[in-house]
């Protein structure tokens, strides 16, 4: 074998056995945007970081859990909760703060799960990945409330009726509150979020086969009411709404796009990006934000934009309250925009330049915990099929080159 193709499956055996430590000891360190709380704004870091800021910027009261918080926060029922794992045995848990601090935490999976979390009537309903639902009270209690015969896809939403949607790979169930099936319907494309509405049920999706992303609206029956798309693969973050219309932003390889959707499902207006290949997008009634892959902008209602600001910021909406604008940071800060000009008004971070987590256990444990979907870095078993077909790729145009 030519040393240089030694060289390279060297290399590549190296990376494939590394992939694991480096991707459990080097995740992004983000600071999810905040929500409102008491007279406050509370703001997490992915890496435990737990703060409740002024209007200013400036902390009230800070702490370091020793988590991983892998969600934006949630407020309902007097609290902000943030579901993690448990630095040292990585069990899945619900954390809850309140304008004091860290007001209770509730153990609600198996070491290593991931999963999904959502407001329900008297608390929330935290369901892992592999289908084990918890329902939490607004006190931190638990119990057992059921397990899905399949492997949910997004967090599941309560209707009026208090039934919950559920989406699966390829079905959309309507389960009640023991998990017993009461409906169901076949989906063509992958759901990313389920939204319900008075009438029933939005639910948002993507399809990589044709390239469109968009909303199908259900009644409770499942039955069609409409459905819109946008091109791309994905919808990023949630839906925003205001004054009866839907505003959202997708995920495409050449670009990304933004649009509006009126509340019967008509599409009002849809705008491409340009560059940035990923946006989310949230409102104010008054001007569309979009958090974009290469920065923070804003359109006016009619699609026109405004202004944009650079910024290193996850794909996940930004929060409007109050005269300021919170995107969510990739680089352990959190900027405050004025909503009209796009400004930065004020900037905090957390102060956390490495992640705490030292644990043996991340290490032992990277290989089987899944990337987030559509987000995600690829596990190790596609990076050594990624290397694998580089190296062979690199020794087969070398042996050419010397015939």
């Amino acid at each position: 074998m030519p040393r240089t193709g030694l060289a390279v499956l060297l290399l590549l055996t190296l990376t494939v056995s590394l992939a694991p430590v480096s991707l459990a000891h080097n995740p992004a360190l983000s600071v999810h945007a905040p929500v409102e709380l008491g007279d406050g704004l509370l703001v997490i870091g992915e890496e435990g970081t737990v703060a409740l800021l002024e209007r200013n910027g400036t902390a009230i009261w800070q702490e370091q859990l020793d988590a991983h918080l892998f969600t934006p926060p949630i407020r309902a029922h007097g609290v902000a909760v943030s579901l993690g794992r448990a630095i040292g045995d990585l069990t899945l848990t619900v954390y809850a703060m309140d304008e004091a601090g860290l007001a209770w935490q509730a153990p609600v999976g198996e070491p290593g799960a991931l999963g999904y979390l959502t407001p329900s009537e008297s608390g929330f309903l935290a369901i892992t990945r592999e289908g084990q639902a918890t329902h939490v009270a607004s006190d931190g209690s638990t119990r057992e409330a059921f397990e899905l015969p399949f492997d949910p896809v997004t967090a599941p939403t309560q209707l009026p009726s208090g039934t919950w949607a559920v989406a699966g790979r390829s079905q959309l169930h309507l389960v009640d509150d023991a998990g017993r099936s009461l409906a169901q319907t076949q989906l063509s494309s992958r759901v990313s979020e389920l939204l319900a509405d008075q009438e029933g049920l939005q639910v948002v999706f993507g399809n990589l086969q044709n390239q469109r992303a968009g909303v199908l609206a259900l009644d409770e029956d499942l039955e069609t009411r409409w459905a819109t798309t946008l091109p791309g693969i994905r919808i990023g973050g949630t839906l925003a709404q205001a004054a009866g219309t839907i505003y959202l932003a997708t995920y495409h390889p050449d670009g990304a796009y933004a649009g509006a959707i009126a509340e019967n499902g008509t599409l009002r207006w849809e705008t491409p990006l340009g560059s940035p290949t990923a946006a989310a997008a949230s409102t104010d009634g008054e001007r569309v934000y979009l958090v974009t892959t290469e920065d923070v902008r804003a359109l006016d209602l009619n699609g026109q934009e405004l202004w944009r600001q650079d910024a290193d910021s996850l794909i996940h909406p930004a929060r409007a309250t109050d005269g300021l604008l919170l995107p969510p940071g990739a680089d352990d800060q959190l900027r405050a925009l004025d909503p009209a000009t796009g400004e930065v008004l004020w900037t905090w971070s957390d102060g956390v330049r490495q992640v705490p987590w030292t644990d043996e256990g991340l290490v032992q444990q990277a290989e089987d915990l899944p990337a987030e979907d559509g987000q995600g870095t690829p596990g190790a078993p596609i990076w050594a099929l990624l290397m694998a077909c580089l190296g062979v790729a690199l020794l087969v145009g070398r042996y050419r080159t010397h015939r």
